[in-house]
This record gives structure tokens, sequence and C-alpha cells, in this order.
């Protein structure tokens, strides 16, 4: 039951999602394909210490889609959230997975003012040829057929790990619609990580985590970035793959406590 759909209010115009917990505000962002659901397991963990406010990425689940395809257009769709969020609570902590990754640090660069501290959640960062062709090719068949691959990809994300998170997964995949789901799987994959020249200005703490299996984001990757960043610092997952957060929620949240906690 942890991956059950709860109700959903408008945050800002075009996004939707939903809040829990008290404390200094925690924005969560998704990955492609996905909805504010994934956070499920890492709510509990976090709420206590934060206000967790998990979104709908634009064409996923009840947001509204934009037209444009690059993460620039993710991060500006998300700004006026962060200021109105900023201006509810004080500095917001962001954290995402994957393509919700690469939109918080974009959203750092955008208003670094507004932000306490970000976490990137099995982020990729120079991706090898092979690696950026793969995931190249895969978004240019999203603009010929509807066929999302699911199996593959489910496979690609958890391994042989048969956690009930992969049948959430799956669901979401397979309801998404297909303009949101192509439109974001394009943005991420003509993106190769943030510039080393904003990971050198990011000027509050930043958390590079990764899963110790994950076939694309790999931690030596987390580790390059956090040597960029003024007050960058890394984590590897042991055991996880690329759906860290969903697979192992517990270690996820001790370490962004760690980094991002108002005590830290």
């Amino acid at each position: 039951m942890i991956w059950t759909t709860r109700p959903r209010f408008d945050l800002s115009p075009g996004i939707s999602g939903f809040a829990a917990g008290v404390g200094p505000t925690a924005l969560l962002i998704h990955g492609v394909g996905l909805r504010a659901e994934a956070w499920n397991g890492l709510i509990p963990k976090l709420s206590p210490t934060f206000r967790t406010v998990a979104v709908d990425l634009p064409g996923h689940g009840h947001s509204k889609d934009i037209s444009d395809e690059t993460i620039k257009a993710f991060g500006d769709a998300l700004v006026p959230l962060v200021e109105a969020l900023s201006d509810y609570g004080g500095p917001v902590r962001v954290i995402g997975h994957s393509l919700g990754a690469m939109i918080a640090i974009e959203i750092a660069r955008l208003r670094p003012k507004l932000i306490a501290g970000t976490a990137a959640l099995n982020l990729v960062y120079r991706r090898s040829p092979e690696a950026a062709a793969a995931v190249r090719a895969r978004a240019e068949t999203l603009t010929e057929t509807r066929d999302r691959k699911v199996d593959v990809t489910l496979q690609r994300w958890f391994g042989d790990d048969a956690h009930d998170a992969a049948h959430a997964c799956g669901h979401w995949l397979n309801s998404v619609p297909q303009s949101g789901y192509a439109r974001a799987y394009r943005a991420f994959a003509m993106a190769d990580g943030p510039l080393d020249a904003d990971l050198r200005k990011l000027d509050s703490p930043a958390l590079f985590m990764t899963g110790e299996h994950d076939p694309n984001s790999l931690p030596d990757m987390s580790r390059q970035m956090s040597r960029l960043a003024p007050q960058g610092h890394d984590a590897v997952i042991a055991g996880a793959a690329h759906m860290a957060p969903m697979t192992h929620s517990d270690q996820v949240a001790a370490e962004i406590l760690r980094v991002l906690g108002p005590s830290s």
C-alpha cells in the first residue's frame, strides 16, 4: 500500500502535488515517467524534519504539460512554486531524482538565494559516448512509437530486484501521457548533467548520491560533482540501483538529513 495514490491539490499554476510534515520546506522532484507518489517511501522519514512538498512534473500525474523540452524549461515551470514556498517558509531544500535531480540543480542555478540546499539523487554527469548514444536512441524512438519498453526500463532501473516499487513504476510508466513522457525523456537524453561552472556556483550544501549498481549514474559521477561544489558531499548506497529513493529509502533519508538537515 505504500505506493497508493494520494489526494492532489494545485501547488502553483499548472503544478499539482501534495504536502506532508512540518518544518523547513523540502521540494521533491521525481524522474521521467513517474509521479509524486514515487517519494512515498521517503516522505515518512523526512516529514518529521521537513515540510515535504512532492510535485508531479509537467506532463505527468495531474500537472499540465509544457511546450519546450529542455531542463531549463522544466526548471522555469517550477520556479514560481519555489518562490511561493520560500515566501511561506524561507529558503527551500530541493531534492530531485534522475531527471528531477537535473531540474533541482537548474532551480538552484536560477534562484540561488531561495535555495537552502540541494540533493541530486542518481544524477548523470558526462555520460560515456556509448551511454549518450543509447539514451538518445531511446528518446528518438519515443517520437516514432508509443512503445515505452516498460519491462526493459524496469530492468535498467531495478536490476533483478523484485521490489514492489517496480510494479508501481510499471503502472506509472504505462499511464503517463505520451506527450509528457516523450518531452521529459528528450530533455533528459539531451542533457549531460550540470555544467561545471554551475556546480562551482552552488552556495549552499549539495548532496550527490547514487546507488552502487546504477548502470548510468555511476558512483564516480557523484564524486566528481561533489568535488566541484563548494559545499559538496557524495554518497553511494550499497546494494542499490537507479531507484535507490524507493528501494533504499532509510539509507537515502539518512544521507539527506545528514547533509541538508536544519542542524547540518
